[in-house]
């Protein structure tokens, strides 16, 4: 047919070709999203605080909060200062930006205030365990997780393992009477 040469078919197939490669690049900044966190997770850290941080070319480092702005009594950002680097890598991070997450040094977020819910823990791959929090080490911001099928207890920090995946919170389950 007259105008329809290899230009004019090869069209869809870069159509295909462009959304493929965006889609592509959409799963990777997924997958490397932190998973299972406060949206404002963050805006409860002071400086000394530490935290995984991504660095300007989108690597996760440890990092130490050095300075936070807030404004009317709400954090909007951290300074943050990569451990184990020059000061010139140091940068400003807004809450909320999926640019940092909870590390096991990090501060507790929920604190005492979790003693009581109803959570379930992966061991293994696919295999989740029921488990209680107990108590709160406010030395370590790590809580005592006693699990229903054996009495284990074990001390964990749940938003580090909420991050990665490892915990999730039953649904309905508020804070018991100690």
């Amino acid at each position: 047919a007259p105008g329809l040469g290899v230009p004019h078919l090869l069209k869809p197939l870069l159509a295909l070709l462009d959304t493929l490669q965006a889609n592509k690049i959409l799963a990777a900044e997924r997958a490397s999203r932190p998973m299972g966190i406060a949206k404002d997770w963050g805006s409860h850290l002071i400086p000394g605080d530490k935290l995984l941080a991504r660095d300007t070319d989108g690597e996760w480092g440890k990092a130490r909060v050095i300075d936070v702005d807030t404004r009317a009594g709400e954090t909007l950002a951290l300074r943050v200062h990569f451990i184990g680097w020059s000061t010139a890598n140091d940068k400003w991070i807004r809450v909320g930006a999926r640019s940092m997450r909870p590390c096991e040094d990090s501060r507790s977020l929920g604190g005492p205030a979790l003693i009581g819910r109803r959570v379930q823990l992966q061991w293994e791959e696919g295999v989740w365990y029921d488990a209680r929090v107990t108590r709160f080490d406010t030395n370590t911001q790590r809580h005592s997780i006693v699990f229903d099928e054996d009495g284990y207890e074990g001390w964990y920090h749940l938003e580090h393992e909420q991050a990665n995946s490892l915990l999730k919170w039953i649904p309905g389950s508020q804070r018991a009477a100690r």
